[in-house]
């Protein structure tokens, strides 16, 4: 993975990229804020590592501007600041992880692996199928789904989806918009096949709602849909 790294500890800094290398990692690091965002523009990375305190820009600041400019991005905080205190504005600006700077360096680097390892696995075992009419909204969905690695397939309608999945190894994840016309045919085809299946709509009734969860839809979402936090969901059911 290319991975831009912004951290003032210099000892952790160069720690950490050498042993990103080691890994196989394409690594860019760097110490101050604005010099991250500027890698930011000028490269597509697939893993921000941050520290919250930089000499020039809030950690967050990074992790929110980075997160504007691609959503999908996996975002790891490495910092020597309280988790009590700091952890919950983390994962408000887009974090996924809050490590802990003060542990043993061989604690930190295995939290560090476990979460690339996961990550890497994750988009590599994922296929998904969305079935949306919503051209403008599947396609965002496509796209923001190829970004993160995974293999997508796209249908306006059911019929098409499941002649196309006829022919083709089925999906780790169906996206259906349950909208559309024959959606509940759909969902019994996921089910017999054991897909994981999300639905959305604009709205639903209570009892929609569970209707569509006695048929074996697993998540019930409302558009927009963000496609990141749905691969992370994903994964951990998926595995689960």
């Amino acid at each position: 993975m290319k991975i831009l790294l912004v951290d003032t500890d210099t000892t952790v800094l160069e720690r950490l990229e050498e042993s990103l290398q080691k890994e196989g990692h394409e690594v860019s690091a760097c110490s101050m804020g604005s010099i991250a965002l500027t890698k930011a523009i000028m490269h597509d990375f697939d893993m921000l590592i941050c520290e919250l305190t930089l000499p020039d820009l809030p950690g967050t600041e990074i992790i929110r501007a980075m997160k504007a400019q691609a959503p999908y991005l996996p975002v790891i905080v490495i910092s020597a600041l309280p988790v009590e205190e700091w952890g919950q504005p983390s994962a408000d600006a887009g974090a996924a992880r809050f490590l802990k700077k003060s542990q043993p360096w061989e604690s930190l680097w295995n939290e560090l692996q476990d979460e690339l390892h996961f990550i890497t696995m994750g988009r590599a075992e994922m296929k998904v199928a969305i079935i949306d009419p919503n051209m403008i909204h599947r396609t965002r969905l496509q796209k923001t789904f190829e970004h993160l690695g995974c293999e997508v397939s796209v249908w306006p309608d059911v019929l098409s989806a499941l002649s196309g999945m006829a022919h083709q190894d089925k999906p780790s994840l169906l996206l259906l918009d349950t909208s559309i016309e024959l959606s509940m045919e759909a969902l019994q085809w996921a089910r017999e096949k054991r897909v994981l299946t999300f639905v959305f709509s604009d709205t639903l009734t209570d009892d929609e709602h569970d209707n569509l969860m006695r048929a074996g839809a697993a998540l019930i979402l409302t558009k927009p849909i963000n496609g990141e936090a749905l691969m992370t969901q994903a994964r951990f059911m998926a595995h689960s």
